[in-house]
């Protein structure tokens, strides 16, 4: 055995090792990718959702708008007729 033999074997050894190790870096990168696309497909959807979720409530609450604004006008009416009692009551 000689020199130039032994730094031939340990460049064979260290080009398998290498290709291992970059084989486990290429499949570990494809199996994060995959999950991860999964979470982001879950996040997605989840904001699709909500999207759908709050424009429903938009909807909703633009179609009682004339219920609250009645409600209001009649609040305003009553506060006012207490306000009206109260200063002839303090009067008698």
């Amino acid at each position: 055995m000689t020199i130039d033999w032994l730094r031939d074997l340990f460049i064979i050894i260290f080009a398998i090792i290498a290709t291992g190790v970059l084989l486990f870096i290429g499949f570990m990168t494809i199996s994060l990718y995959r999950r991860a696309k999964l979470a982001l497909d879950a996040i997605l959807d989840t904001a699709e959702m909500v999207r759908a979720i709050s424009s429903f409530v938009k909807n909703e609450v633009s179609n009682t708008r004339p219920l609250v604004q009645a409600m209001t006008i009649i609040q305003g009416i009553r506060e006012g007729v207490d306000i009206i009692n109260r200063l002839f009551r303090n009067k008698r």
